[in-house]
């Protein structure tokens, strides 16, 4: 399986080439190497319920596109039931 798990409190559940030296990590799936403590990787995710967080990062570089008819600027597409969607990024400071 050639899993490596030196964290504390740490767990790889099934999967092979998983790897973790981080406190508090969980690995699911095959693959994974943690970097940071405190978290649960996974190659994919489903969920038939609700996802709640405080915060999202999303580690996709927007896309750029001009569409005369509704808008131009920077766009992060996600697919949604199998149908692309564009959500447009404004800059927000609090």
């Amino acid at each position: 399986m050639n899993n490596a798990l030196s964290g504390n409190y740490s767990a790889i559940v099934g999967g092979q080439n998983n790897v973790t030296s981080q406190n508090n990590t969980f690995l699911l799936g095959s693959n994974l190497s943690a970097v940071s403590a405190n978290y649960t990787y996974v190659n994919n995710l489903s969920s038939q319920g609700t996802i709640a967080a405080a915060n999202i990062t999303i580690n996709q570089t927007p896309s750029t596109f001009i569409n005369p008819v509704t808008a131009s600027g920077q766009f992060l597409i996600i697919n949604i039931n199998g149908v692309n969607r564009a959500l447009q990024l404004w800059n927000y400071t609090s």
